[in-house]
């Protein structure tokens, strides 16, 4: 079972790592506008990186090629794990609950559109940036990742990594 686990989430915490970049987007935004939710993405960028660091750390000797049930296992583990990362930046700086910022990010990244926030009006610039950025993430996401299966069921005219 470990054989199977340990590459998988050594791929994840490239996902992880990649993934805290994206918090920077709103970070600048955060500066350029004198925001004050730009310590909530300094922290939970920082803090994602680490997390990704140390898991990548810890599985380096586990690194092999990923076959179809491991590339499976990994896009469920992504589309578990990181919403509770994407909503850092969300709990750290609205009066919300864990549970409330999983759910704002994971429906971004579902792209399903929901949300638990009102007066999205009042919120920083910064705050709703991340919010769009989540869901145009989970759209490509919801775009690349179905083509790119398709090579792994036999169809290379689909394969967007080539």
């Amino acid at each position: 079972m470990k054989d199977i686990l340990l590459p998988v989430a050594h791929v994840f915490a490239l996902v992880m790592m990649v993934f805290s970049v994206t918090m920077l987007a709103p970070a600048g935004m955060a500066v350029w506008e004198l925001d004050p939710a730009l310590s909530s993405f300094v922290i939970s960028a920082l803090a994602t990186f680490v997390l990704g660091a140390l898991l990548w750390l810890a599985t380096r000797r586990f690194k092999r090629e990923l076959k179809t049930r491991d590339g499976l296992m990994l896009v469920a583990l992504t589309w578990v794990a990181l919403p509770a990362v994407a909503g850092f930046p969300l709990w750290h700086f609205l009066p919300i609950d864990f549970t409330k910022a999983y759910f704002e990010a994971a429906s971004g990244l579902t792209t399903t559109g929901g949300t638990v926030l009102s007066g999205l009006e009042y919120l920083p610039r910064s705050i709703n940036l991340w919010r769009h950025l989540l869901s145009w993430l989970g759209g490509m996401a919801s775009s690349y990742w179905p083509l790119r299966s398709f090579r792994c069921w036999g169809s290379r005219h689909a394969d967007l990594s080539r």
